[in-house]
């Protein structure tokens, strides 16, 4: 693709497996179907199954390339070893269809991301359950028995006397991924310290509940996500960087009831490290009074936050919410149970009403009844009551809308204006022939800037891609305008902004002055910003007035900190026009736990280092500052409940204080 002179080409290979564990002949080493092999005749060699490529590489823009690799086939078998051979020589694979390959065929099992530089920057990978059958479901019913007779154990869905196709639901259990930053490669991104590792474990269906569920059945309820971090495993921060959270359901698998609601969770708590709970949440759905009553109707009536850890138990924020019969929401009670709107004789916080299809909202109500309301129109210019046409604030000022054909906004009419003098008005102009990949797509917004007074007119351009490329409004000096440009690169990253600067009124896109001042951004293989490097009108736009770059990379440690040095982080490293220097430290969750900054140039010293350590939930619970000793200087401590709301803080200089959260009907607090 090439826009406004950037051209963007994307290169796509595909690769068969090869080596194949089951050829169907001495010749066939690879390819990409699976199939009965005494099915080799002309008659039957059509019944092969494509199973999709091995791998695929995308080589991006930039140079970068990503590498999937998928479940594809063994190649061709036979289901059973007991099953006669008809291929000549009477030697048969076997490659029955629940193998992995093909009976996850097409799903991802790896997918590696490398720099233009051929280095490796990143490898994620999943692990799969099969569920040959899904848990619950039955094998096949026939009366045959023994090794010969895969109904015996397996489900079938395409019948084939000795290599049935037969029932699987492959289920991600584990998903791993690696920061590597070009530091390792393929042989070593496992063992090596340095590589940043987060591994997220999936449980399916442990933690279904209440009397109309199938026990046992395979209804793909995520149940339980347990997340690791590498780092603090043994450390002092090891319950933070291991956090699991668990979904609890009670299906309603009454198919002779009329009702199937198998995968709406009820509760769910995060827990740490050892178990301990510290967060619980559950929903109460309909008219159910509690929420280990299975759901009749799947909208949420309740949604319930406990206050504390430890378990679901104790004081409760509860959210009501109330429905119409399409199950728009119609009602709200926030959780401070403020109430005023109406809905029949039922007060609520907030409070909602559509048109007659239950499609549009006409009004939402809130707890000071206040009204918003909006209309639409059947006819052709309100397209056939699709569009907006007005809206009305709660001062009953009512904002209308024009559009053109193809349903765009051409005009906004505030109070005081009208529809041949709007506030706001919008031209769609497009000069764009047949093969042009200069800006030829033009946005001017009008602006009425007094009620029936002057307007004023900006005028955008945009590439091919979308992306607005230069911006021209009216300058305070006649017969001239303000303008601003944007560049992009191959992969659609803007690269430089200009300064606002002046050139004569015209008409039609101005290609951009690369002398005017503009910032200038660079990335790295991971999109990443690599720095910016600001430029002065002066020396034709070469004088650099403002300057920094960034580098990543994973290391183990933090500077001048002994009890990090096992401990592997992402390094954030920055480097200011003077190359002074700071450095940000993020662990595997993503979080940033230490920022130093450093005196002189290379070689340098650390001055000081914050680090923060966090909860379970995410809350900063403790910053430190240390000097350049690795001293501590200074603390602030904090506790929060299990919503997250802070309820206390101590600080090394200005003390300590506590704060309750006000329950519901509380006016005052004490600090």
């Amino acid at each position: 693709a090439v826009s406004n002179g950037v051209t963007s080409t994307w290169t796509y290979h595909y690769y068969l497996r090869t080596n194949w564990p089951a050829p169907p002949c001495a010749n066939c080493l690879q390819g990409d179907t699976w199939a009965n092999q005494n099915d080799g005749d002309f008659a039957d060699y059509y019944n092969a199954t494509f199973t999709g490529f091995d791998s695929a590489q995308v080589i991006n823009p930039d140079n970068t390339n990503d590498i999937a690799f998928f479940a594809s086939s063994d190649g061709w078998g036979l289901a059973e070893s007991s099953f006669q051979c008809f291929v000549t020589g009477g030697h048969c694979n076997i490659a029955p269809s629940w193998n992995p390959n093909p009976g996850m065929s097409g799903h991802l099992l790896m997918e590696q991301h490398w720099s233009a530089a051929s280095k490796l920057v990143g490898v994620s990978t999943n692990t799969y359950a099969m569920n040959c059958p899904p848990p619950g479901v039955n094998h096949s019913n026939n009366t045959n028995t023994g090794l010969d007779n895969p109904g015996s154990t397996q489900l079938s869905s395409e019948l084939d006397q000795n290599n049935p196709v037969v029932i699987c639901d492959p289920r991600v259990t584990q998903a791993d991924s690696y920061q590597v930053d070009g530091v390792t490669d393929m042989f070593g991104y496992l063992s090596d310290p340095r590589v940043l590792h987060k591994q997220v474990t999936y449980t399916y269906d442990g933690d279904n509940q209440g009397p109309n569920r199938t026990a046992g059945y395979d209804y793909g309820n995520v149940s339980k996500v347990d997340t690791t971090g590498n780092v603090d495993m043994t450390g002092t921060h090891a319950a933070t960087s291991h956090v699991v959270t668990t979904s609890t359901s009670y299906p309603n698998d009454n198919l002779g009831g009329g009702i199937y609601l198998t995968n709406l969770p009820v509760q769910q708590q995060t827990q740490d490290s050892t178990g301990t709970v510290i967060a619980c949440s559950q929903n109460i759905y309909g008219a159910n009074a509690n929420a280990t009553t299975p759901p009749t109707i799947p909208s949420v009536s309740q949604s319930l936050a406990y206050t504390t850890s430890g378990g679901c138990t104790g004081t409760t924020v509860a959210v009501k919410h109330a429905y119409d019969a399409s199950g728009n929401p119609i009602g709200n009670i926030d959780g401070d149970a403020h109430l005023g709107c109406t809905i029949g004789s039922t007060q609520y916080s907030a409070c909602a009403t559509y048109d007659s299809s239950g499609t549009h909202l006409i009004s939402a109500v809130n707890a000071k009844n206040q009204t918003v309301s909006s209309s639409y129109d059947s006819s052709a210019a309100g397209g056939f009551g699709q569009w907006l046409t007005s809206m009305t604030d709660a001062n009953g000022q009512s904002t209308s809308f024009q559009y053109d054909v193809l349903g765009r906004v051409i005009a906004a009419i505030q109070p005081g204006d009208s529809t041949s003098s709007p506030t706001t008005a919008y031209t769609y102009s497009n000069t764009c022939t047949t093969g042009a990949t200069a800006p030829c797509l033009e946005l001017d917004t009008t602006t009425r800037t007094i009620t029936g007074g002057p307007t004023t007119t900006t005028r955008q351009w945009y590439d091919g891609e979308g992306h607005v490329v230069e911006t021209r409004s009216p300058s305070s000096y006649s017969g001239t305008d303000l303008i601003s440009y944007t560049l992009y690169d191959p992969m659609g990253r803007p690269t430089t902004r200009s300064l606002t600067y002046s050139v004569p009124t015209s008409s039609g896109y101005i290609a951009p002055d690369l002398t005017k001042g503009r910032s200038v951004t660079a990335y790295d293989a991971s999109g990443r910003s690599l720095g910016q490097v600001t430029y002065s009108d002066q020396n034709n736009g070469t004088y650099i007035v403002l300057s920094t770059s960034i580098s990543y990379t994973v290391a183990q440690g933090v500077t001048g900190l002994s009890s990090e040095n096992t401990n592997a982080y992402e390094q954030t490293i920055t480097l200011d026009a003077y190359n002074h220097q700071s450095i940000s430290y993020s662990d595997a969750l993503g979080r940033n736990r230490y920022t130093q900054v450093f005196s002189g140039t290379n070689p340098y010293s650390v001055v000081r280092t914050v680090g923060t350590s966090y909860d379970g939930l995410g809350d900063a619970i403790l910053v430190q500052t240390f000097d350049h000793m690795a001293t501590v200087q200074a603390t602030q401590s904090a506790t929060f409940d299990a919503l997250k709301r802070r309820t206390g803080m101590n600080d090394s200089d200005l003390g300590s204080c506590q704060n309750t959260p006000l329950p519901p009907g509380c006016s005052s607090s004490t600090d």
